[in-house]
């Protein structure tokens, strides 16, 4: 498609964006009410673990591999069909808990 093709999509969509420590969700929702979640995952490689990194940078770090093994277990839980999907197990997983209900078409990229 065309970059006119695409602000015009985006010209009937309306859209929200959250912010979680570093990780960024956008939200599209289409006027027919589809909706497509956009994400951008905070560095969790940032720096080294060697003396030296500020406390603060590490603690970052932590929190970023926490969240990443969140998602994947929703992820998995969605593949799998599961009952129940984990989505409080951390902030991102819980800003996208539309796009991991059962049914949702995920695509990581």
């Amino acid at each position: 498609g065309s970059e006119a093709e695409a602000e015009d999509l985006l010209a009937h969509c309306a859209g929200a964006i959250e912010a979680a420590k570093g990780h960024v969700v956008v939200t599209l929702r289409s006027e027919g009410g589809a909706k497509a979640f956009f994400v951008r995952l905070a560095d969790s490689d940032l720096g080294s673990n060697a003396k030296g990194s500020p406390p603060e940078q590490i603690e970052d770090r932590k929190w970023a591999n926490k969240s990443f093994a969140a998602l994947g277990g929703c992820v998995k839980a969605v593949t799998d069909r599961a009952r129940v999907v984990p989505v409080r197990d951390s902030v991102l997983t819980r800003i996208l808990r539309e796009a991991l209900r059962e049914g949702a078409n995920v695509c990581l990229v």
